[in-house]
């Protein structure tokens, strides 16, 4: 197929106009660069055309409904390469650009995968990988029940408001992983809030989709000792809040937690150390020091400097009546909630059935 003919059909198809214009000329200096013949360029190009396209299939995603209870921001390594591609040239510029770390003006180049060569752009490197649950809505691939989901955000996606703790509708790009859902953001990704989820509904759901992950405090170090060699490790909290440390700039906010003393107990102050959790800035902090029965979404690590358990909070869920009033979501009367094979909302429960702590 000649290239009139083939971009027409890429038009027809309804991709844009202008992407394919700019593609096009990215991927004919691609073929220039790997010492592809002229004659064949053309035939490359279009082949480069159908592997992007194909790996953005579904831009528009399908229907999905589901709830966020947390989520983690990485960039698999771009931040390194590229700090280590700017020192690189900051001390050897000639080194920096014949192992193509960098251009001749000292711009980062990807150093892996299909963008190799390419410069990095940090404000897009960023990925942020939610877990919850979810089930497809779409018409024509519906599901009737949940079941958990990992979500990855892309590009722009990223950037959005994530609504944690929400019945929320939104589009992915998805296929079956091992354990539920596995889903990636697609090119109109967006969430609507159906509806914010009550306390019950939260500790029943995670008591029926994630209580192999839900761990006491008491015995986070013997749990971390055992997953530690498990990237996706997940431990679920429940306890109590004894600071919060906002920071300004890009630094995490810092809540720390810790369980419930028995005061009828001899107990020793000194022995009693709350645990510090990590929270991404970006995320509201609707509680203060004093909250109980928060439920902390994270991943257990050891620090550097102190060698002291700590945890990367995905999310940190807090009761009605220990929320701040000011960051308290209103709840309209006519709203309903979906059912999540829950039982229906009660007063906020103590620590039993099912929790541990």
């Amino acid at each position: 197929m000649e290239k009139t003919k083939f971009i027409e059909k890429l038009i027809s198809m309804g991709k844009d106009k202008e992407e394919i214009k700019t593609k096009w000329t990215d991927f004919e200096q691609d073929a220039k660069d790997y010492g592809i013949m002229p004659e064949a360029t053309e035939k490359y190009v279009m082949q480069r055309f159908l592997s992007f396209y194909s790996r953005n299939t579904g831009g528009t995603g399908i229907d999905f409904r589901g709830v966020i209870l947390g989520y983690q921001k990485t960039d698999f390594g771009v931040t390194k390469v590229f700090e280590t591609a700017k020192g690189m040239f900051a001390e050897d510029p000639a080194k920096a650009v014949t192992e193509g770390l960098a251009d001749e003006k000292g711009q980062p180049l990807y150093t892996y995968g299909f963008n190799k060569g390419k410069p990095i752009d940090l404000s897009i490197a960023i990925n942020k990988i939610c877990i919850g649950v979810a089930k497809c809505t779409d018409k024509d691939k519906a599901t009737d029940k949940f079941e958990t989901m990992t979500f990855q955000l892309r590009n722009d996606q990223a950037k959005l408001k994530i609504p944690k703790f929400s019945m929320v509708n939104f589009k992915a790009i998805h296929k079956r992983g091992d354990k539920g859902w596995t889903l990636r953001s697609s090119t109109n990704t967006e969430f609507e809030i159906v509806q914010p989820l009550e306390n019950t509904q939260i500790m029943e759901l995670v008591k029926e989709y994630y209580s192999e992950d839900i761990v006491a405090i008491k015995d986070l170090a013997s749990w971390h000792a055992d997953h530690e060699n498990d990237h996706n490790r997940l431990c679920i909290i429940r306890s109590n809040v004894s600071s919060v440390m906002i920071n300004n700039g890009d630094m995490s906010n810092v809540v720390n937690i810790m369980d419930e003393v028995d005061i009828e107990d001899d107990f020793n102050l000194e022995e009693i150390k709350p645990t510090t959790c990590w929270l991404d800035n970006e995320t509201p902090i609707n509680f203060s020091e004093g909250a109980q029965n928060v439920i902390v979404f994270g991943k257990t690590g050891i620090s550097r400097s102190s060698d002291e358990l700590s945890i990367q909070a995905y999310g940190i869920f807090c009761p009605e009546n220990f929320r701040t009033p000011e960051n308290t979501q209103e709840i309209k009367p006519e709203e309903q909630t979906e059912s999540i094979e829950t039982k229906p909302a009660e007063p906020a429960a103590k620590k039993t059935d099912g929790w541990v702590g």
